[in-house]
Formats: C-alpha cells, structure tokens, sequence
C-alpha cells in the first residue's frame, strides 16, 4: 500500500515523532567518548575509556533534581589508554596514579587490587588501583527495546592476566541501574585478588557538613595504620573517637577546607546484601548501591576538602569516595595481607586457576524530601528496595522489578 508524502499542513500539528521509552546513544561528554543509556526517569553514562560510569542522574527540569552526583573532575580529562608520559605528565603527574588521574569519571573498578603498588610491579608497567581502571573497555554489544536496554562490555587485562565482562541494564519506568560483573582468572594458578567498586561522588553533591551518607555499619576503622584500630559497639554508629581522642560522625563530610580523612567500615553481612546510601541536605536526590555481602564487607570513606595539592588536584578538589568492596584499605594486596584479618573478616580473597565469579549489584536514586534525615534500614521485597528514614520511620521506595535479592 501507498501512501501520499502531501500531508494536509494542520494534520501536521498532530504527528509527534515516537520516542523509545528506553534508549541508548552514542555521546560526546566532557570531550570523551560516552555510551548513554536512558529511559523516561534516569540517565547513565559509560565512558569505554578506563570502564567508567561518569552520569546517574534523574532527567528533570528541576536543579534539585537533576544534579549529577559522581565526581566530574575540575581539569580535563583524556581516555587512559592514550596516555604518554612525556606529553601528559606535565598534566597529571608522575605518580603511581596518573593514569587513573586522566581518566577519572566517577565509579571505577579497582581490580585486581586497590591502591599502591611495589616497585617491581611499577617498573613492569602497572598502575595504582589496578588494570581495569586504565584500560579501554569494549563495547561487545548494546540492545534496547521499550522494556529494557542493555550494554555488553569487556575488557582484557594483558599484565595480570584477568578478563572481566559487564552487563548494565536499564528498565523502563525504573531509575535503577543492574549491573552484572564477572571477573576471570586466566592463569593456571590460584591466586589472592582485590575487587572492590571506587565510587567517588563530586562538587556540587558533595559539600562538608551537608553530605551525609548511610550504611549499616558495625565496626569503624580509623585510618591505614593496623596498629591504629580497635572496636566499636554497633550502637554508637555514626559516632567515633579516633585514638588522638578526637570525636567523630561518620555519616557526615566532615573534613573542612585543606583536610582529608580515610576511615574503613565493616559492614553487616547477615542478610546477602549490603549496601550504602548518599544524599546532600539541599538536594532532593538519594543515590544508593546495593551489594551482595559475600564480595563487599568492606566500605573505605576516603574525603577530600582541597588538601592534594600537586598535580592534577591543585588545591582545587572536593570529592568523597566510597569504596565498597573485599578490601577497606588502599595498600595494594600484599600490604593488605601482611595486616591480615580485622574484625574476623579478610583483606583480600583468592580465586581458583582459570575460575570465573560474578556478582550482581544495584545502583539506584531515590527522590527524597529536603529535610530528609538519612537511612535507617534498607530492604528489597516483592520488587521493591525500601528506605525506612532514620527518626521519622517514613518509607521511600523504589521499584527494582530484577533486584534478584
């Protein structure tokens, strides 16, 4: 059958290009390559370049709404695969971290191991907070109908001999992010390894004295030092003492202008999920993760108010980072076990030759009232994750139809 293209011009009016309810486009963002994944509630962006999620956001003409909450670096940034030293030191230093520095967009995967490095393992080429971090991503497949859309990523780690596989998935009408992560040894060893999710949130979320975050917390560990440590009762969460006889709350961002701080956190695991939330007192946005609890005791809340002051962080950075995972400090593996267990709980784990794990997380935002008062407790049911408020006891829910808990 045939149709006319001489379409009456007040019919014209009416006809209203279809939109899909879930989509995914191919963006420049912040001079980078970008895959946006969407539906009516929420966007999310992946950056192929060093695995990042830089964008979870509510779409929203409202500013207390829509606000980004991952951490967008002030300078500019380039994809980590492409970095060379003798052009981009100058911009991003020379340490041990610098190509995570160029790369920086928000959430990263700190595998196989979180933090520093020894010599010997430097001078054959790898960086602070592991391979995945710095290294491009492939995009294997993207699928989008009007229920859902899906990307399928992977990446192959040559230095240390790891392959890891990413789902991400959107619903529609849901503002919730499944992500499906799969990590494999490809060595006919068993070896230990560190798998921990470096979530950094950023200007203008974060802000000392009106980010708070949640968490069901029962054992502080103050600073990086083993010998600087002891045990705190589940009921004095989120208050601490620090073993200079300082007082803490540790919901809070606390450190004020050109300070940092870094406490590590023991998480509850008798259910089989953890998890953690976030919000800024004058916004109206929650942005919560939730874990399986056997991969993610540990939660490091490392703050930054402009204390770095060398290249790129120039006095000019206000970021907090929570890394959610099996490991609470940044020393890299080895360090890691030489301090042993804390708490009863490991500092690293260990994977089979030639095993492959997967985990499968959540990450959600929440519309919450000003005034909210923070997270009392969290539940998933029927389909549903619950935030019960702390004083109030009033439920926020959010629909998550594939939680899977």
């Amino acid at each position: 059958m045939k149709f006319s293209l001489e379409i009456p011009a007040l019919l014209c009016l009416f006809i209203v290009p279809q939109l899909k309810a879930v989509d995914i486009q191919d963006e420049q963002i912040h001079g980078r390559d970008a895959v946006v994944v969407s539906n009516e509630k929420i966007r999310v962006s992946f950056f192929p370049g060093g695995g990042y999620i830089g964008e979870v956001r509510f779409k929203s003409d409202d500013a207390k709404l829509n606000v980004n909450p991952m951490r967008v670096p002030h300078y500019e940034t380039i994809e980590p695969q492409d970095y060379v030293d003798e052009v981009h030191n100058v911009l991003y230093g020379s340490s041990g971290d610098r190509k995570v520095m160029a790369g920086y967009m928000g959430h990263f995967l700190c595998f196989p191991y979180t933090g520093g490095l020894s010599k010997a393992e430097k001078d054959q080429g790898l960086f602070t907070h592991g391979e995945a971090a710095v290294t491009e991503w492939e995009l294997k497949d993207k699928q989008a109908d009007e229920n859902a859309a899906t990307l399928t990523l992977g990446v192959y780690l040559p230095l240390t001999q790891y392959r890891i596989g990413r789902l991400l998935t959107v619903v529609e009408g849901e503002s919730v992010v499944y992500v499906d992560e799969r990590v494999e040894n490809l060595v006919s060893f068993d070896r230990p390894f560190q798998w921990v999710q470096h979530t950094t949130f950023g200007e203008p979320f974060v802000e000392a004295g009106k980010n708070f975050v949640d968490a069901p917390v029962v054992a502080p560990v103050w600073n990086q030092n083993p010998n600087l440590y002891h045990s705190f009762p589940v009921k004095t969460w989120p208050e601490a003492t620090d073993l200079h006889g300082e007082n803490h709350n540790l919901r809070v961002m606390e450190t004020t202008e050109g300070e940092g701080s870094y406490w590590a956190w023991l998480l509850d695991d008798s259910e089989t999920y953890t998890w953690f939330t976030m919000y800024h007192s004058e916004y109206q946005v929650l942005i919560g993760y939730l874990m399986p609890a056997e991969w993610n005791p540990w939660i490091g809340d490392w703050q930054e108010n402009k204390f770095k002051t060398h290249v790129p962080w120039n006095g000019e950075v206000v970021a907090r980072g929570l890394l959610i995972g099996t490991s609470p400090f940044t020393g890299g593996i080895r360090s890691s076990m030489e301090i042993g267990p804390l708490y009863g709980k490991h500092t690293v784990r260990w994977i089979n030759a030639n095993e492959s794990i997967t985990q499968n997380y959540l990450i959600f935002l929440a519309k919450i009232p000003i005034g909210y008062q923070g997270t009392e407790s969290l539940s998933v049911v029927n389909g549903f994750i619950h935030l019960k408020e702390r004083n109030t006891r009033r439920l926020i829910s959010v629909k998550a139809s594939r939680s899977g808990f």
